[in-house]
């Protein structure tokens, strides 16, 4: 029995020795693992784990929204310098639903929207210290999302998003004047738009008042699935939760 024992363990001694030789370093298996973890393969370096970290590929930017030339200077006249146009939307937004694909961003429309045939401006901005600031440059501060709900005082509402980055930003619409429209140094009327909830902005149609014709109305995206309007009532901005609702 002994014998057997003994002589079992020369075996496996002269196995372990055999394997050892057989991975010392060579050109081809530098690091001489190449037995010792896939003894039946013939394996190439990819294969032990010698390829380098790739990291993932970075989502796209996305494209420069081309602005008009002279809208900086009119945000600024209009609205002065404590705003600045939103071209792109907060660094903080992380695209889950489309990864790899750059989400749409719309900082800047123009539409009659106030319905008397003269061209408004609508545009996405950061505005700091607003409400100082609105008998400064002339413009009406004004939450309509928030009145519908029921808190219709812009000088407390205009505080619930001021330190939310990624629902600070502010709607700024000029109603034109005359041949010039939303670019004429007097407009016909001005506002800032708080709190309004959406992802990226366009034009509807909507029926303001009934027995009217559908008008133009301002589209609020929130994601791929929700939406809301926000339209002129022929006296004040109205918000409104889904395009079906009246």
């Amino acid at each position: 029995m002994r014998a057997a024992v003994a002589l079992l363990f020369l075996v496996s001694l002269v196995t372990l020795s055999a394997t050892a030789q057989s991975n010392v370093p060579t050109k081809e298996d530098p690091k001489g693992y190449r037995d010792l973890i896939e003894p039946d393969k013939k394996a190439t370096l990819s294969d032990l784990g010698e390829k380098t970290y790739t990291p993932p590929v970075a989502e796209p930017a996305a494209v420069p929204v081309k602005l008009p030339e002279d809208l900086t200077k009119i945000v600024a006249a209009q609205f002065g310098p404590n705003c600045k146009i939103a071209t792109s939307k907060s660094n903080l937004v992380v695209n889950y639903r489309t990864p790899g694909k750059a989400e749409p961003w719309t900082p800047f429309l123009v539409a009659d929207l106030d319905h008397d045939g003269v061209e408004d401006a609508v545009i996405v901005a950061r505005c700091t210290n607003a409400l100082a600031r609105k008998d400064e440059f002339n413009y009406s501060m004004i939450d309509p999302y928030m009145a519908y709900h029921g808190y219709r005082d812009p000088k407390i509402t205009s505080e619930i998003s001021s330190g939310d980055p990624l629902q600070g930003h502010a709607v700024l619409i000029i109603h034109g004047a005359g041949p010039e429209s939303w670019r004429a140094e007097k407009p016909k009327s001005k506002f800032l738009v708080l709190n309004l909830p959406f992802s990226d902005l366009g034009i509807t149609k909507v029926v303001t008042r009934k027995g009217k014709p559908p008008a133009a109305a301002l589209l609020l995206q929130e994601g791929e699935t929700m939406s809301s309007v926000m339209f002129w009532d022929g006296k004040k901005y109205k918000w409104r939760d889904s395009i079906g609702n009246q």
